[in-house]
């Protein structure tokens, strides 16, 4: 099942994509979450100080959907990811001719941030989910910011690296 960014795009959507992921988990399915709407373009022309933004709207749906403890071991992801996120950018500032690369991996944070969202909803409201990092199931070739996967390595990675 693939969602996009409007279908994640704020408290009402997720509990809308919980609904009908539920309704479905005799079929076990495979979830795939694109980025919260505007959550992509927010990374592209993000700073290390414009961010704050698009982690509240994570934490704030995580606050409509779960309890304290849930809610705060999402939130302590979400310092993570800030974190990381600050470091990739400023390397950005500095880095020029690893720009593409570090686009890549700046934008990931978006489908990252709103796939383990998901899986803690779900979790919540007792559908098993694990939110599995795409980044480590999908081998692409080196052409940043248009990269097409290698399958025969995508195949293997999925075996060792993914949930089956």
């Amino acid at each position: 099942m693939k969602f996009g960014g409007t279908s994640v795009a704020d408290a009402a959507a997720f509990e809308n994509v919980a609904c009908i992921v539920a309704a479905e988990r005799e079929a076990s399915p495979v979830v795939v979450v694109s980025a919260m709407s505007g959550v992509t373009d927010g990374l592209l022309s993000a700073t290390p100080s414009s961010l704050e933004p698009i982690f509240n709207r994570h934490l704030a749906v995580a606050k409509e959907f779960l309890d304290e403890t849930e809610a705060g071991r999402f939130g302590d992801f979400v310092k993570r990811a800030e974190d990381q996120l600050r470091e990739l950018l400023h390397a950005f500032e500095q880095s020029p001719s690893k720009r593409k690369l570090l686009q890549d991996a700046i934008v990931s944070f978006g489908e990252i941030l709103s796939s383990t969202l998901l899986a803690e909803i779900l979790n919540h409201y007792g559908v098993q989910a694990r939110q599995v990092d795409a980044r480590r199931c999908v081998i692409t070739d080196d052409e940043h910011t248009c990269a097409a996967p290698l399958l025969n390595e995508t195949f293997s990675a999925r075996t060792t690296n993914c949930v089956r």
